[in-house]
């Protein structure tokens, strides 16, 4: 999102299939702007085979990445950035999901220790920092 952002384009977004009413939104909005220019809408769907876990968790897995911060909803308007719920709550760690919630699931992290975890948490937590920091410059 953030080369995207950096090309100045009308209009991006991230989105998740675990939240199709944003995801449909975004899409109709994207599509709105098309005359303008570019848009980019950038989408997480989990893969059962490749992030091994069971088909039936995949809107689970999806749920839990944004619940997590680990994949922040929001989008990126004419210069502006708005916060999509659940996420617009994220800015305070305390309303966040553990992440170690979202990695258990995963047979693809299970080679993770709890100092790589935490390590994951670190840069989650600056992620969020630099999403703060835009917000305050472009909010």
């Amino acid at each position: 999102m953030s080369i995207v952002i950096g090309h100045h384009i009308p209009y991006a977004a991230t989105a998740n299939i675990a939240y199709p009413i944003d995801l449909a939104n975004k899409v109709k909005t994207a599509l709105d702007y098309l005359d303008e220019g570019p848009a980019f809408i950038h989408v997480l769907a989990p893969c059962p085979p490749g992030w091994r876990y069971p088909e039936e968790m995949t809107v689970e897995i999806a749920r839990l990445a944004t619940e997590t911060g680990y994949f922040p909803l929001y989008e990126w308007d004419h210069g502006r950035i708005r916060f999509n719920p659940p996420s617009n709550a994220h800015f305070d760690k305390s309303k966040r999901k553990p992440i170690i919630e979202y990695l258990k699931r995963q047979g693809r992290f299970a080679h993770l220790t709890e100092e790589d975890i935490k390590e994951i948490e670190k840069e989650i937590d600056e992620y969020w920092d630099y999403l703060a920091r835009l917000a305050k410059a472009f909010g």
